[in-house]
């Protein structure tokens, strides 16, 4: 089936600008003003963008997490990928305790089996740090094709400093990626057990648990693991000014640090932890979301 697009705004790469589009199958065979070429279907696109199809480098896709799994699965998750553009996403991949990273990926490969409708890859998130699976991050970036690897600074399963080390320079000499959950569990479990004495349990109070310095601290903390070892590092679902500063300060200095932020730090904030009930449960995340007062919404819309 052919498809010629009249009048559209193109973004992409280069900038945008108005003209038509002739696809024809899966190929774009024509970029052009006044397009005369033979469609099945001819589409009227002024006032409409026309867009690369978007990848979208974090989702949780039938994800086991700390006792829940993530509800979506490969079928219902790429669908809601395609329906808003998006043709590859790059889902996480826990490593379970015991397995190899390839196991890792093995067994996640076959919940999509038969039910993604975009493209997928999958980033390993190292859990059981065994020094064969720091090895093992050389066959992921070369023949695995897995060769972006997803790390905790908190929780249980959070790899230490030293390791940390390890996997950076490991991604450097072969060409990989560590993306890092940046926040300080001390600080984390400091305010976790002082709010607990208090009696402070209701779901504002994750977010008070969880201080914008705890991210800031975490984040400053890997920069210069990255500065040491020369290599690259990618921070996951930033959400504060703070740890925004950090990350343009050691860009500013040469440092190979890349950060993302996700939908709920651009738009959510603590009104939405503080909604009667238990309603304010629905918005927890971690990092998580900031108060509107702080300015991270406007900050971060700003850096985007």
């Amino acid at each position: 089936m052919s498809v010629l697009f009249k009048g559209g705004t193109i973004v992409n790469a280069t900038g945008r600008y108005v003209a038509d589009v002739f696809a024809d199958g899966d190929k774009i065979k024509a970029i052009g003003t006044d397009l005369d070429n033979p469609a099945d279907e001819v589409v009227d696109a002024k006032g409409q963008y026309i867009l690369p199809g978007a990848i979208d480098p974090h989702t949780h896709l039938c994800m086991p997490f700390m006792g829940t799994y993530a509800q979506d699965d490969y079928e219902t998750g790429t669908i809601a990928a395609a329906c808003g553009g998006v043709t590859c996403v790059v889902d996480f991949d826990l490593q379970q305790k015991g397995e190899s990273l390839l196991e890792a990926l093995e067994r996640k490969k076959a919940l999509a089996e038969g039910k993604a409708v975009v493209d997928y890859s999958l980033h390993p998130a190292v859990m059981d740090p065994r020094p064969e699976v720091i090895e093992e991050v050389k066959k992921a970036c070369q023949d695995y094709g897995t060769p972006s690897f997803k790390i905790f600074m908190v929780y249980d399963f959070r790899v230490d400093d030293a390791t940390m080390v390890k996997l950076l320079e490991q991604t450097k000499e072969y060409g990989g990626l560590v993306q890092v959950h940046a926040e300080n569990v001390h600080i984390i479990d400091h305010m976790n057990a002082v709010l607990e004495k208090e009696g402070k349990l209701e779901p504002y109070y994750h977010a008070v648990s969880r201080p914008n310095i705890a991210e800031e601290e975490a984040i400053y903390r890997a920069s210069k693991m990255v500065e040491l070892t020369g290599s690259r590092i990618y921070i996951v679902h930033l959400s504060s000014k703070e740890g925004l500063w950090i990350v343009k300060e050691a860009r500013d200095r040469g440092v190979n640090i890349y950060a993302e932020t996700c939908p709920q730090y651009l738009y959510l904030d603590w009104d939405n932890l503080r909604e009667p009930g238990f309603d304010g449960a629905k918005y927890v995340c971690s990092t998580p979301v900031r108060d509107r007062e702080g300015g991270h919404q406007e900050t971060l819309w700003q850096a985007l």
